[in-house]
């Protein structure tokens, strides 16, 4: 008989090691996980759902799995009140909802749970984060911590998700419309009920595609047939916006601060003038990681037409890009304006320095035809923002 429990003895022994062996070299690495995010690209302080997928594709139970990830400092986990803390933060939510024990914990950027996944079973785990800072945030270090619940040992896994949120800037309501008015003799016809003496070069007979605002009524009544006045220039305004980050000379990488200011401002002037029919385009000197073509390489955005939601998304999403890092010079965007647009147009430039180079090329934009703006973007700190502001000297 005591042969035979120490034989029984030894194979329990046997086959608790295999099992331990099975658990550590089966189940914990075989472990899959997946982050994915409802959007790739949100409104500013606008929320968005993460969820992490979790698998055990094996046979063998996975007696405790504990995952953490670490959230950008500006994709902070969203609270109950609207805020973000880390005692009122709600509690992720387990997709499928099962009677389990599940215990999380969130501090500061960190958010992590401890759960147990049976065998061939799939969970998903969702919560909320907030934009609140601009920019373009990844989610990244999200660590696995696996345990076989029979020893000590633990095999822990990290791997970077390519799951990126790209925050819009905020958006400044409740101005006023601060659009100059054109002075270089171009007509704005939408914004004209009427043609008048001093808008036409020409008569011409009526062609299909023309506006009824350029038809001449009192010549066509006498001739009997549609007349149109035709214009000294047949396109619509242009405004050109050059959006600059850099606050010197010599320093070509910003302050976060002030690129924030530079592309609210922005935003609320493309804005602006596509709501009041205006073409407009947009360079500028900002980094952006996507790449583009060497002849436009700096031109970002184009609008032209109505002001939708798509544009809105679009143009919120490329300005949320754009980084705090300049690539060129002021100089040369510049230059690039006046080898792509042609005088006459309004050049309306957004920065925080003018040095002689810039100024130089000013003038040679006004001598060319140019009328050309400067809007002065100042470098101040979050707690001297009011909401609707945009601070100018």
């Amino acid at each position: 008989m005591t042969g035979i429990a120490l034989i029984m003895g030894a194979g329990l022994v046997v086959a608790l090691m295999v099992w331990v062996q099975l658990v550590q070299r089966i189940v914990a690495p075989r472990i899959q996980a997946e982050v994915l995010c409802a959007k790739a690209s949100i409104a500013f302080n606008a929320s968005v759902e993460i969820t992490i997928a979790l698998s055990n594709p094996t046979w063998l139970p996975c007696p405790l799995l504990r995952w953490e990830i670490n959230l950008p400092a500006g994709l902070p986990m969203v609270t109950g009140q609207g805020g973000v803390a880390e005692v009122q933060a709600p509690a992720p939510t387990l997709v499928p909802s099962v009677h389990r024990k599940a215990t999380w914990a969130a501090n500061g950027t960190k958010v992590s749970m401890a759960l147990a996944l049976r065998a061939r079973e799939a969970v998903a785990v969702r919560f909320d984060v907030l934009g609140a800072r601009r920019g373009t945030h990844h989610l990244q270090s999200l660590k696995l911590e696996i345990a076989d619940g029979f020893t000590l040992h633990r095999e822990t896994r990290g791997f970077s998700p390519f799951v990126t949120v790209t925050v819009h800037p905020r958006r400044i309501v409740g101005q006023r419309p601060t659009v100059p008015p054109n002075r270089l003799g171009m007509v704005n016809a939408r914004a004209k009920l009427a043609p008048t003496a001093l808008d036409w070069v020409d008569l011409r007979a009526y062609r299909m595609g023309d506006s009824l605002r350029d038809v001449a009524w009192m010549v066509s009544a006498r001739c009997g047939e549609l007349t149109v006045l035709e214009r000294a220039t047949a396109m619509d305004p242009v405004v050109v916006v050059v959006a600059s980050v850099r606050i010197s000379e010599l320093r070509w990488e910003g302050r976060a601060d002030h690129a924030d200011r530079v592309y609210e401002a922005t935003y609320t002037l493309i804005e602006q003038l596509s709501k009041q029919g205006v073409q407009w385009m947009l360079y500028c000197d900002g980094f952006w990681g996507y790449g583009h073509r060497p002849a436009n390489r700096h031109r970002v955005l184009r609008g032209e037409g109505a002001w939708t939601s798509s544009a809105h998304q679009q143009a919120g999403h490329v300005l949320g890009s754009l980084s705090e890092y300049a690539s060129v010079a002021l100089t040369g965007i510049l230059a690039e304006v006046r080898r792509d647009i042609w005088p006459p147009a309004t050049v309306i430039i957004l920065t925080g320095y003018e040095d002689n180079a810039t100024r130089q090329e000013m003038s040679t934009l006004r001598r060319q035809g140019y009328r050309v703006e400067v809007r002065k973007v100042l470098a101040v700190s979050d707690c001297d923002v009011k909401q609707g502001e945009v601070h100018t000297p």
